[in-house]
């Protein structure tokens, strides 16, 4: 017979486990894929890349929401929404995942899950489980976009960029 404490000791530290790595994952991918230009920007000034980091941040995020409640995104809006990983294969990631989309039931709940997973998904999953309308996911999809605009322009911009453009001062 299995101790329950046991398994459910073993299941929280799984859970864990689960969220360190994605969240490490999401760091890194943003860290390495768009972080440095915000970084190379803040050399010259760390406002202006804040700034541009925010507008670019905004833009894009709000065009994949606005693609990704259509009917038919154009190829590009496809590949990233895939890229994404909205629907996952593996069955025990899939279910993790949709543990967490089961939280997502508002847009208060929303709110502080777009500054881990960005304005996208949370509109995106909002939306797809018809907790708001079409209309409504364009104007949530909106306000997250530009949580995680100024979340990713003080980090990028004005945090790690700053602090570099300060160190070589």
């Amino acid at each position: 017979m299995v101790n329950t404490s046991e398994v459910r000791h073993r299941s929280r530290l799984r859970t864990l486990y689960y969220w360190s790595i994605l969240f490490i994952f999401m760091v890194l991918v943003d860290d390495l894929v768009f972080g440095w230009i915000f970084w190379g920007i803040a050399q010259w000034s760390p406002v202006a890349s804040a700034a541009i980091g925010f507008f670019a941040s905004w833009s894009v995020s709000f065009w994949l929401v606005v693609q990704g409640v259509n009917e038919n995104p154009g190829k590009l809006a496809t590949h990233l929404l895939k890229s994404l990983e909205l629907e996952r294969s593996n069955p025990e990631l899939r279910m993790r995942e949709d543990s967490v989309k089961n939280k997502i039931t508002s847009v208060g709940v929303a709110i502080p899950m777009c500054l881990l997973f960005g304005g996208i998904v949370p509109t995106l999953w909002l939306w797809k489980r018809d907790v708001v309308s079409h209309a409504s996911a364009l104007r949530v999809g909106f306000l997250l976009c530009g949580f995680y605009a100024v979340e990713f322009a003080l980090v990028h911009g004005l945090g790690i960029g700053g602090s570099i453009f300060f160190v070589r001062q």
